[in-house]
């Protein structure tokens, strides 16, 4: 609804602005060339390039105020209801990003200081060689973990294994399997 009144404002902006042009440009040519009025001969050369000049600006500003031709406008302008909500929702989600990544920390210095909270994790080092690549699904089987009600301690075991990969104890030596892992040299 909003639209369609800002619409019908632009254009009675337009044809009013329109009618008070055409009735100005036709008095000033009147005046120019048919005589009526009182212009000097020095004068008609200034009077014409003055009302070229005012009918380019006029056009001009009319197009850009009345139907917003600005630059970098879009075709379809975002209200500010909109843009609000928007907003709100980049700040929440941004709000919801910090909490997990707080979390997230909380949850790795909780690792770092028991090393023993991980079952999985010694396991997983007894699993895996330095010299061979050892793919995830082997240690999940060798996990027992490959029934289908498992899949929340598979869950761990991948974290777990993230974890080791970003900690330098596994690494991923082979590019052509990307799901085997070793035991890297130093651990």
């Amino acid at each position: 609804m909003e639209n369609k009144q800002k619409e019908l404002i632009s254009w009675i902006l337009f044809w009013t602005f329109w009618v008070i042009f055409v009735l100005y440009c036709l008095g000033t040519l009147a005046m120019l060339f048919l005589g009526f009025g009182e212009v000097q001969e020095a004068e008609r050369p200034m009077l014409i390039n003055m009302l070229v000049g005012e009918v380019s600006v006029g056009l001009l500003a009319l197009f850009y105020s009345v139907f917003n031709l600005k630059k970098g406008a879009g075709n379809s302008p975002i209200d500010n209801d909109e843009l609000n909500r928007l907003k709100a929702q980049v700040f929440s989600r941004d709000n919801e990003i910090s909490s997990l990544k707080s979390k997230l920390e909380k949850e790795k210095s909780r690792a770092g200081q028991y090393p023993g909270s991980n079952k999985y994790r010694d396991t997983i080092k007894g699993l895996c060689s330095s010299l061979t690549d050892t793919k995830l699904e082997d240690l999940i089987k060798k996990l027992g973990l490959d029934a289908d009600n498992m899949s929340q301690e598979r869950q761990k075991v991948f974290a777990e294994i993230g974890l080791m990969k970003d900690e330098g104890i596994l690494v991923n030596q082979n590019s052509l399997y990307p799901d085997a892992v070793r035991l890297a040299k130093k651990a």
